[in-house]
C-alpha cells in the first residue's frame, strides 16, 4: 500500500497559533478546564512525534479534565461510570498566518468503538480517546483513501499551492460518546445534546484560523456552521466522505480529483 506521509514541518506549526487553539480547547467556558492545558500540548506533540509511522493510535486523556458544564451520564460507561467517549483535537497544515488560501473542513463527529478505547499501553479502557478529524496524524489512518481521502485532497493542494496553502481540520461535535453494543452503547444521539455550546467553540475556531474557502463535509457540519455564520461564496458543500455513505458511491480516487477541483475552483474563483 502506498502510503501518505507529511512533512513533520507542516503539522500544526506556529507555536502561537497553537496556543491559540489550546486556549479556546481549554477554559472555563469550554469543554476541557484549564488544567488540561498541559495534557493537550503534549498530545499534540506526541502526534507530532508520531506522525510518520505506521500505526493508528488513540491517546488517552484522563476524564477529570473535562469541563463540569458536561453531563457525564450521556457520555459515560454504565459499568464504571466514568467517561467514555472520543474526541477529536483540530489539527493543520502549513502555517495559517502567513498562507494565502486557507481551506477550512469541517466534519461531524470524533465517533469511537470499543477497540479503539482500548489503551494499548494498558489494556484499559480509555475515558477520553484523542485523535484528529479523519485521523490526520496516523499514517496508517490517513494512507487507505476509502477512510482518509481528504487528505490525499489535502497533497494534492499542497503540491499545487505550496506554502501559499493551510488546511485546518475540525469536528463540529467535539465528543461522542463510545459505541459499544457488549454495554448496549449507540450514541448516535449523545453529541447532539450540546449543539449551542459545540457551536460557540466552532465560531471561535474559525474566527481565529480565518478561512477563505470552507468545505462542510456531510449534513451535520452544514446545519452546525449555518447556525453561526451566513451562507457565503467562500462556502462548498459536499457529502461526508465515509465508504458507507450510499449517496456517493464513486471510487477513492474519483472522489479526490472531485474535491480537488472544486477547492481548486473556488480558490481560482477568489483570488
Amino acid at each position: 500500500m502506498i502510503t501518505l506521509q507529511i512533512n513533520s514541518i507542516q503539522f500544526c506549526t506556529n507555536g502561537t497559533f497553537l496556543d491559540s487553539i489550546v486556549d479556546i480547547l481549554c477554559n472555563t467556558n469550554s469543554i476541557f478546564n484549564v488544567s488540561a492545558k498541559r495534557d493537550i500540548r503534549d498530545i499534540y506533540t506526541k502526534m507530532h512525534r508520531d506522525l510518520n509511522k505506521h500505526q493508528y493510535v488513540i491517546y488517552p486523556l484522563p476524564g477529570y479534565v473535562v469541563n463540569n458544564r458536561l453531563n457525564p451520564t450521556l457520555l459515560e460507561d454504565p459499568t464504571t461510570h466514568k467517561y467514555y467517549a472520543g474526541h477529536d483535537l483540530p489539527v493543520w497544515l502549513n502555517d495559517p498566518k502567513k498562507a494565502e488560501h486557507r481551506i477550512l473542513i469541517i466534519s461531524q463527529d470524533p465517533r469511537r468503538n470499543k477497540n479503539e478505547m482500548l489503551d494499548k499501553n494498558t489494556g484499559n479502557k480509555m475515558e477520553i480517546g484523542i485523535s484528529t478529524p479523519f485521523g490526520l496524524h496516523s499514517e496508517k489512518w490517513r494512507s487507505a483513501k476509502s477512510r482518509g481521502l481528504i487528505h490525499w485532497v489535502a497533497e494534492e493542494l499542497i503540491k499545487e499551492y505550496k506554502e501559499t496553502v493551510s488546511i485546518y481540520y475540525t469536528d463540529v461535535y467535539k465528543f461522542r460518546g463510545a459505541d459499544d453494543k457488549q454495554l448496549g452503547l449507540n450514541s448516535d444521539i449523545d453529541e447532539r445534546n450540546y449543539k449551542p455550546f459545540y457551536e460557540d467553540i466552532i465560531k471561535r475556531e474559525i474566527e481565529l484560523f480565518d478561512p477563505t474557502v470552507i468545505l462542510l463535509m456531510g449534513g451535520k457540519a452544514k446545519e452546525a456552521y449555518y447556525k453561526v455564520f451566513q451562507k457565503t461564496d467562500k462556502v462548498i458543500e459536499t457529502d461526508h466522505p465515509s465508504s458507507q455513505n450510499r449517496r456517493w458511491n464513486a471510487k477513492s480516487d474519483d472522489k479526490i480529483n472531485y474535491i480537488f477541483n472544486l477547492l481548486k475552483n473556488k480558490i481560482g474563483g477568489l483570488v
